[in-house]
């Protein structure tokens, strides 16, 4: 696939995006990922950050590792090595009708994309639908411009910092935190979880003390 935008956000973060309009009806399930192949570098898994059926397929890294560094100097126009859409993704059909809460960390809320875009498209198909999002920085919140378009459409959005600056006026501290501050009855849905694997079982401990039945926490893997 042709690179047709490299954008750093930090140091640390960048987002990608590749033409994927040959391929566009091959993603069909909210938060599937792709595998991108660099030449003398272990494989990337990356979930797509896009609407389901997209001609532009947007991924948001972290650059930890030789491979997130090679693929950060990818320059627009050139072409990488990407497969298909892999995995099972989200199980969206167990959260039609339901009261939703979406909890990311980090790069984490990239998979949310394609879910919150599914139900926008089809709104009157869910109930309450409530995002809890945790980044590092303000700097490295992710998604700004679209979370307003989330809200319009009746989504409730609440982020958090973790290392916020004297100007932040919103939640400070982890995902979790911001359920305890808000308070909000789980007992009545249904929830995704993305992030760090310490992230997502404190999360689950949290969110179980406000009634979410752990049966009811899915993930795309």
């Amino acid at each position: 696939m042709l690179v047709v935008e490299n954008t750093i956000i930090t140091e640390n973060l960048f987002q990608i995006t590749l033409d994927a309009e040959a391929v566009a009806s091959s993603f069909k399930i909210p938060g599937q990922y792709v595998i991108i192949t660099l030449e003398n570098q272990k494989p990337l898994y990356l979930v797509i950050a896009s609407s389901v059926g997209a001609t532009k397929w947007t991924f948001l890294i972290r650059d930890t590792n030789p491979s997130t560094k090679a693929l950060k100097e990818s320059k627009v126009g050139g072409k990488l090595n990407v497969s298909g859409p892999q995995g099972n993704g989200y199980p969206m059909s167990k959260l039609l009708g339901q009261n939703i809460v979406l909890f990311s960390a980090g790069t984490g809320l990239a998979s949310f994309y394609s879910v919150i875009s599914e139900i926008i498209n089809h709104r009157d198909e869910y109930q309450k639908v409530v995002l809890l999002h945790g980044s590092r920085l303000e700097a490295e919140l992710p998604f700004k411009e679209e979370m307003l378009n989330w809200v319009r459409n009746d989504i409730e959005v609440f982020v958090t910092l973790s290392k916020p600056t004297d100007s932040w006026a919103f939640h400070e501290g982890r995902v979790q935190d911001i359920l305890r501050h808000e308070k909000i009855d789980l007992t009545e849905f249904k929830s995704l979880v993305c992030g760090p694997s310490q992230m997502t079982r404190d999360v689950a401990i949290v969110a179980g003390e406000f009634g979410l039945n752990q049966a009811n926490i899915f993930t795309n893997f």
